[in-house]
């Protein structure tokens, strides 16, 4: 009987192993035990988006052992992870429509009788890039140029640890409901597909912190 549970009890020891490996400071060998996140620069055209990238990825790199994690800018830490949110200048590529909705009914009264029926845009996708910087004891000169329209051209610095982009996506169903009296749900159509705006950008902060993780956690 003991004999066959020794495979599952090796098995086991390799997943405990591995987890404590994945929860490890990944940092660590480069003298790096603090790391400062302040709030990540928006030179995206949608407004108020890197509260939610600061705050994903303050989560994402707190969930490692030996590693602490200063929100702000505190310059005692070792390094400092600076993240900026781009898109492209115009707005119909940043949320671009992919699918419409023909307007018949109820919503097509809701518009006005006069009006010839016509498409709505029903799916929307939401395009950014959101750019990672981690530098090690930087000056303020750094940070100021890294941090500008011209810093995912600096290579090879050496206090820089990395300088990645991630190109992120989400795709929404906007809501589409006639307004024809107060209780009708296209009286909060506004409301709902800012509501779903928003949920896109902090869904995109989370899958660039997945990101991350694989293509740079992972390779050190």
């Amino acid at each position: 009987m003991f004999r066959a549970l020794i495979p599952f009890l090796l098995l086991l020891s390799s997943c405990g192993s591995y987890s404590f490996k994945t929860n490890s400071n990944p940092f660590e060998f480069l003298g790096i035990k603090t790391i400062a996140i302040p709030m990540f620069v928006n030179h995206s055209i949608l407004p108020n988006v890197n509260g939610h990238f600061a705050k994903q990825f303050s989560q994402g790199l707190s969930r490692f052992n030996g590693l602490r994690v200063y929100l702000g800018d505190t310059k005692s830490a070792d390094a400092i992870l600076l993240g900026i949110v781009e898109s492209d200048d115009s707005r119909s590529k940043v949320v671009q429509t992919k699918n419409y909705k023909y307007i018949t009914g109820l919503l097509h009264d809701s518009i006005g009788s006069k009006r010839n029926q016509f498409y709505m845009p029903l799916t929307t996708q939401v395009s950014l890039r959101l750019r990672v910087v981690l530098i090690k004891r930087p000056g303020p000169e750094l940070i100021k140029v890294v941090s500008s329209q011209m810093g995912k051209h600096i290579k090879g610095h050496p206090k820089i640890i990395f300088n990645r982009t991630f190109s992120l996506h989400h795709t929404f169903t906007r809501s589409l409901r006639d307004n024809l009296s107060v209780d009708r749900g296209g009286v909060v159509n506004f409301t709902k597909n800012s509501y779903f705006l928003d949920d896109s950008v902090e869904k995109m902060a989370k899958l660039a912190v997945v990101k991350f993780n694989e293509e740079i956690i992972n390779a050190f």
